[in-house]
């Protein structure tokens, strides 16, 4: 049990950080005459925080499954993971719709680097942040 409270205290942790990332992103958004240099520097924190953020989610909920309700995620995939937490009632149907989203973005995110997808994606991750933020904060240990 104590591996689980420390799963979902480094999920929250990095979700933070991730809202912090996106914070920043928003105030050089805004600005009036922004560096572009910035920008990106910081819209890649975004994503990399965003990447930290969703594999602590789902780690911990592969393994909140395991030791909470005795459920092996065979393959320890994260869209298997994601498929039993909705078949066992923890994730609801939009929460599922937008973690399998979510995977695309993060399996993009690690194998491409384009600019064009770079600016998409992190467009997605506010949404993205509160998806992992709520689901870890859902689940009672």
């Amino acid at each position: 049990m104590e591996k689980l409270k420390t799963q979902k205290e480094e999920a929250l942790k990095a979700a933070k950080k991730l809202k912090i990332s996106i914070e920043k992103l928003n105030d050089i958004k805004t600005a009036n005459d922004y560096n572009k240099d910035d920008y990106e520097i910081t819209r890649d924190s975004v994503i990399h925080r965003f990447e930290f953020g969703y594999d602590a989610m789902w780690k911990f909920l592969k393994d909140y499954l395991n030791l909470i309700h005795s459920v092996t995620v065979d393959p320890p995939t994260p869209r298997k993971t994601f498929r039993t937490s909705h078949d066992y009632g923890l994730i609801q149907q939009n929460e599922f719709e937008l973690l399998l989203n979510m995977a695309r973005d993060r399996n993009i995110t690690s194998h491409t680097y384009n600019e064009i997808l770079a600016n998409q994606i992190s467009e997605r991750i506010p949404q993205y942040y509160k998806t992992i933020k709520n689901i870890v904060e859902h689940l009672k240990i």
